[in-house]
């Protein structure tokens, strides 16, 4: 594959409904993008379409895989944008949350982006921007979202810290805090026109998200020209977190 000239960008959870859309989004931009996934045949589908690098992760919260896979891509062409897209939606309330669900959440939400920190801090010597997921439902309190807003709040204190803490090495961190987005892990949400309405209604921008609606938002976080920020949340979730919309007629 050759280099292109935006940067280079490795996007962890590359196979889902927003790691697709951002891996096509960069690709489309000029950049390099190495994906990062589970699922082998996808990810050769994936590469196919798309031109990008391959790499497979079989458990999130494998420091030493996800430190080889950091290390690996860092050395085709230095990585200038990290992504993680791994995740999962979870609605159920801590009483019906078991141990080894809170397990998986926490290795698949928190370990991750925890292991992705490590690695770039040991691996990445050049400027990088890391970009990790929380939650609308970490920055307000909403129902059997007990788990989710745990992890989620967990996340967003990492990239502050890991923010404070590389600065000086110019490795950025930041998240974006997304609602209601309509992909393949949120289509049992949304199976029915009343159930898409409802949630439309509860975002005060009046619809639900597209993972193109993320991808972009990701993109123009990661722009080389926007500097001198980082341990940002952002909320991109139609208003739902912070805003009170008056009633729709």
């Amino acid at each position: 594959m050759q280099e292109k000239t935006n940067g280079h960008a490795l996007i962890f959870g590359a196979t889902g409904g927003m790691g697709k859309a951002i891996v096509r989004g960069l690709g489309q931009q000029g950049y390099r993008v190495t994906a990062v996934g589970r699922d082998e045949k996808h990810l050769a589908v994936m590469a196919q379409e798309t031109q990008c690098d391959i790499h497979t992760l079989q458990r999130p919260s494998d420091f030493t895989r996800v430190e080889e896979i950091v290390a690996a891509a860092n050395s085709t062409q230095p990585v200038s944008v990290i992504v993680n897209c791994l995740g999962s939606v979870w609605l159920k309330p801590s009483s019906a949350t078991s141990e080894s669900d809170w397990s998986d959440l926490v290795s698949l939400h928190l370990s991750s982006c925890f292991g992705i920190t490590r690695a770039v801090a040991k691996k990445i010597r050049q400027p990088c921007k890391v970009v990790f997921f929380s939650s609308a439902a970490a920055q307000t309190g909403m129902p059997n979202h007990e788990a989710i807003s745990a992890v989620k709040a967990g996340v967003e204190g990492l990239v502050r810290s890991a923010a404070a803490t590389y600065a000086r090495r110019q490795l950025s961190f930041y998240a974006i805090a997304p609602g209601m987005v309509e992909t393949g892990a949120t289509e049992h949400l949304l199976s029915s026109d009343a159930m898409k309405q409802l949630s439309a209604a509860q975002h005060p921008l009046g619809r639900i998200g597209q993972p193109d609606d993320i991808a972009k938002w990701v993109a123009a976080i990661i722009n080389p020209h926007l500097q001198w920020a980082s341990g940002m949340v952002l909320p991109v979730d139609g208003g739902l977190a912070h805003l009170r919309g008056l009633p729709r007629k």
